[in-house]
């Protein structure tokens, strides 16, 4: 099967191809992410005028009394450090340097492992503490303890992949994480810390913005035939790619979301099966499959 090759223009088209009828029985969206809750936004004057909402998440604010907690532990340390080495300069000025006891060296031990056990939960609360995200009218800001700031524009972004992760004991489900990754346009992968508050809403957003910006160039180039793709899946007029395998759509008997995972029901071989956290702009997937193929 020949696929033709993307072009630089698209010629204009007053209506898409009709597509051969049957060849999906049906196709089942996925369920949408919670809409965004209405929050008070930030607003924000830029040169021309324009005034932009931004909106900013975080995974923990810093509380108020989290440095007198931090500063009793270093304290404690510099105690102990101060009571063994008194010991030690004790011992040394009555008996000699041959007579220096343990007790000293133990509380200067005791110090410095209270020293290190408060450094150690320090640097895990500033990472939690500054890790933040910024998105307003032109794109995304990401804020992170010791690593640079990074600013990432609309047109630097292709495409959102979320998932939804259970642990369970005994059957039943006793932790819940949402999973958000980025796609980049230089092909690397943006994974957002799962423990920011509202991540659900931040995702909302991200994929309106993406979405509204994505959705004409890949329906376009759908329906005029060319390859579009969707991580792991390529989908075509007449076929869908999933890895290695091609699969003509006059096999295909549906796609429907299972579990956290895309499922394609083929009509006379075994279901396929991928994590919707490894499909970018799974919307978008089914959206042009319900306009391509013409259910």
């Amino acid at each position: 099967m020949t696929v033709p090759s993307r072009r630089n223009t698209q010629p204009s088209r007053t209506s898409p191809t009709p597509a051969p009828k049957g060849l999906l029985a049906a196709v089942t969206r996925p369920t949408p992410v919670a809409a965004a809750p209405k929050i008070a936004p930030a607003t924000q004057k830029h040169g021309s005028g324009e005034v932009s909402q931004t909106f900013t998440y975080r995974i923990r604010a810093w509380r108020w009394w989290e440095t007198p907690v931090f500063a009793i532990g270093v304290l404690s340390a510099l105690m102990c450090w101060i009571y063994g080495l008194a010991l030690r300069n004790y011992d040394y000025r009555n008996y000699g340097a041959a007579a220096i006891g343990d007790k000293g060296q133990l509380w200067l031990n005791a110090g410095g492992l209270i020293f290190l056990a408060t450094m150690f939960f320090l640097v895990l609360r500033l990472h939690t503490a500054l890790y933040r995200i910024t998105i307003n009218h032109s794109g995304l800001a990401l804020t992170r303890f010791l690593l640079p700031a990074r600013h990432l524009t609309w047109d630097e972004m292709e495409g959102i992949a979320t998932g939804i992760t259970q642990e369970t004991l005994f059957g039943r489900v006793i932790f819940t994480r949402f999973q958000t990754t980025l796609y980049l346009a230089s092909g690397k992968r943006l994974p957002l810390d799962g423990r920011l508050k509202n991540l659900p809403e931040l995702t909302t957003r991200l994929k309106a913005s993406l979405y509204r910006r994505a959705f004409s160039r890949l329906r376009t180039d759908f329906l005029d035939g060319y390859p579009v793709q969707f991580g792991p899946l390529t989908l075509q007029r007449k076929f869908i790619k999933i890895r290695q395998h091609v699969i003509p759509w006059e096999q295909v008997a549906r796609l429907t979301i299972q579990s956290g995972s895309l499922v394609v029901e083929l009509i006379q071989q075994a279901p396929l099966r991928i994590r919707s956290s490894q499909i970018p702009n799974l919307e978008l997937l089914f959206r042009l499959v319900t306009e391509g193929v013409k259910l």
